[in-house]
């Protein structure tokens, strides 16, 4: 069995241990790393070099840079004890990382836990709505990419942080279900730190504070909603001035 890390540092487990990212070539090769495993299929090289370097940057001799880079990949894959030959591929212009075996992939195992935690938390099984968002929350709040800020990492960075959005709000309702309230507050506070200008984060935050009976601090949360928002020229929604309103607060 082995397991790839994209999230936090950037690691290879496999049956041989762990192979770190600070031993990978370098930020390209980390690049190159989370290309192929999320790509799940064939990559093209010229799609693959676009994403290492950017369609702007791609350097002089580049095609024999991305066969090195691979070639330190297949190597990392091995000290880990993976066929580093067998799992990494290359033929008819494209690169593939292959499944063999039990390979798992944190994103992946975040993406189906908060589906599951979703699913769960609709049909009102709470234990394994908490278990799979607790597992969500765990790998999503990790940097992805830590210090790369191509457009292709930005755009999977925000995949992964609406990921962690989701699961939070899962959690938000769990512990609402539970009338756990502290840790729902918790739980939406930080809903509202990974994505301030998510109104839903806001309004829930409001809703329980309502809930509590805590007008005062259900109208602080509505104020700086309105802030966030008005920077972009935006009012709150319809929905959220009714929640504030609920909440014994004004508008």
């Amino acid at each position: 069995m082995a397991r790839i890390y994209l999230t936090g540092r950037l690691a290879i487990e496999g049956p041989k241990g762990i192979v770190d990212e600070g031993e990978l070539p370098g930020v390209q090769g980390r690049v190159a790393l989370a290309s192929l495993v999320m790509a799940r299929g064939p990559i093209s090289r010229d799609a693959l070099a676009n994403t290492v370097w950017g369609e702007t940057s791609l350097p002089a001799g580049w095609d024999k840079a991305l066969n090195s880079i691979i070639s330190k990949l297949r190597a990392a894959l091995a000290c880990s004890g993976v066929d580093g030959r067998a799992a990494l591929v290359s033929g008819s212009g494209a690169f593939e990382l292959r499944r063999l075996g039990d390979l798992e992939v944190d994103v992946e195992q975040c993406t189906t836990a908060v589906d599951a935690a979703e699913g769960a938390l609709r049909h009102e099984d709470i234990p394994t709505a908490w278990a799979n968002a607790a597992i969500g929350t765990s790998i999503a709040r990790r940097p992805f990419l830590a210090g790369v800020y191509s457009d292709w990492v930005v755009a999977k960075r925000e995949a992964i942080v609406d990921l962690h959005y989701r699961a939070l709000d899962v959690l938000v309702g769990v512990w609402d279900a539970r009338g756990e309230v502290g840790q729902a507050v918790s739980a939406a506070e930080e809903l509202t730190r990974v994505d301030r200008l998510r109104e839903r984060g806001y309004r829930r935050l409001i809703e329980l504070h309502g809930a509590a009976g805590d007008a005062a601090s259900a109208q602080r949360v509505f104020v700086r909603c309105r802030e966030e928002l008005g920077a972009l020229g935006v009012e709150p929604s319809a929905q959220t001035t009714a929640a504030v309103r609920a909440a014994g607060g004004n508008v």
